[in-house]
């Protein structure tokens, strides 16, 4: 039996993941995962595989990247712990309902004696809220962009902290300091915190300056080798390397 026709995706988590990818590698990595979510396998003949993602014998390479990175090879296919998770959860979601619908669905609730009732009566809390004035479209907008103006603020004092970390991971490492474009570095952190917290962003940037030991120190090789890191990263945390 294959799955449901519909595939969930967690778009923050898609793009995390996903962030150092071309166009065409986004491709292919979604319809492996669509054949999979249908399929329920992924095979690891090459040849089928590139047929599934519509790539050509000469992008070969592009497909082992992306089976290496985001897929195990076990046995006569590829899997995917997380897929197989959502798979099994859309099952057990099915088997749920097709049990309520056998059951008549889900209960009605009882309706009052008489709805009107309560406004007959009166609430208090109600009352007093039809009494209050209501709130002025200036006042809701000063309300909305003050509070997008200090989640603005928050997020450039949370970028400033991760410039000024690699700043000084940069002096530590190499005894002088850096090339900084203020404007330029700001935004590529700014970028990064829109998928990372503050302190992920400061422990890959160790990583970064232990792991690329002979690369350009920049902040441009920093979020373009980002995603990469994190994954390394995370399979060293969970004994995988």
């Amino acid at each position: 039996m294959k799955s449901d026709i519909w595939m969930p995706i967690y778009i923050g988590d898609y793009l995390r993941d996903t962030m150092s990818l071309s166009t065409i590698e986004h491709g292919c990595y979604l319809l492996l995962l669509m054949h999979y979510w249908t399929e329920k396998r992924l095979t690891d003949n090459i040849d089928e595989l590139l047929a599934t993602a519509r790539l050509p014998v000469e992008s070969r390479s592009t497909l082992e990247k992306i089976l290496n990175r985001y897929f195990q090879h076990e046995g006569d296919c590829f899997r995917q712990k997380r897929i197989e998770a959502e798979i099994e959860r859309t099952a057990r979601l099915r088997d749920r309902n097709i049990k309520n619908g056998r059951r008549g669905g889900r209960p009605r609730k009882t309706p009052t004696k008489n709805p009107n009732e309560t406004q007959k009566k009166g609430n208090p809390q109600s009352q007093s809220q039809s009494k209050s004035k209501p709130e002025k479209e200036e006042d809701i907008a000063a309300k909305k962009a003050a509070g997008t103006a200090a989640k603005q603020a928050e997020i450039g004092s949370q970028a400033k902290r991760c410039l000024d970390y690699y700043f000084q991971k940069h002096v530590e490492e190499r005894g002088f300091e850096p090339m900084i474009d203020g404007g330029r570095d700001m935004a590529i952190f700014k970028r990064l915190l829109k998928f990372y917290t503050g302190d992920a962003i400061r422990e890959i940037t160790d990583f970064f300056f232990a792991y690329k030991k002979r690369s350009k120190f920049t902040t441009r090789a920093l979020y373009n080798s980002f995603d990469t890191l994190y994954g390394v990263l995370k399979d060293k945390k969970d004994g995988k390397r």
